[in-house]
């Protein structure tokens, strides 16, 4: 794997997880007291929070494999699987229990947790958790296949032995004067 399809995919993972988690995830009804029902949305970002943050981080990461070098890299992939990871857990502890969101969202909405009917979840959940998954398999390729990841040496020192100034090169003389040498 590369280091730019690394960045990209990173950069496309994290966007997605960020649209999806904007979306409704699960649809309910809540009871109002007198009022009567009234129908609920609970969008990913508060049906899981988690799936936000963890998507912030695969963005992170994305960014942070254009800098780092072979070391960095294993940074990458753990800041990767552990993103991913969050956002497949946080998606199916939703799937399983939509229940607990909508509760959450009718007490906030009605000051009454009590919901009417079995609360409806979305298909942007399950791709969320696809989301997470291939998040996760990125991570294994990075790790595997990003191995020819070189350091970024551009900033660094060369070892190599400054140059002598000599009175025909002008160009060794300010080098010399930058080192702090006396040219006199």
């Amino acid at each position: 794997m590369t280091r730019r399809r690394t960045v990209l995919a990173a950069l496309v993972l994290g966007g997605l997880v960020l649209a999806v988690a904007a979306g409704t995830w699960v649809e309910a009804t809540a009871q109002a007291g007198l009022g009567g029902p009234q129908p609920l949305s609970v969008s990913g970002n508060d049906a899981a929070p988690g799936v936000a943050a963890a998507a912030l981080a695969l963005l992170a990461a994305g960014v942070a494999a254009v800098l780092v070098g072979r070391v960095g890299r294993w940074v990458v992939v753990a800041v990767l699987a552990v993103g991913a990871g969050v956002v497949a857990a946080s998606s199916v502890g939703v799937l399983l229990d939509p229940a607990s969101p909508a509760g959450s969202a009718a007490a906030t909405a009605t000051g009454v947790a009590t919901l009417v009917g079995t609360p409806q979840t979305s298909v942007l959940v399950l791709l969320a958790v696809a989301l997470g998954v291939l998040g996760v398999v990125l991570a294994a390729l990075v790790a595997v296949a990003g191995g020819g990841w070189a350091g970024d040496r551009r900033h660094e020192r060369s070892s190599a032995a400054p140059r002598e100034a000599s009175e025909d090169d002008p160009a060794a003389l300010w080098d010399s004067l930058t080192r702090g040498d006396d040219a006199t």
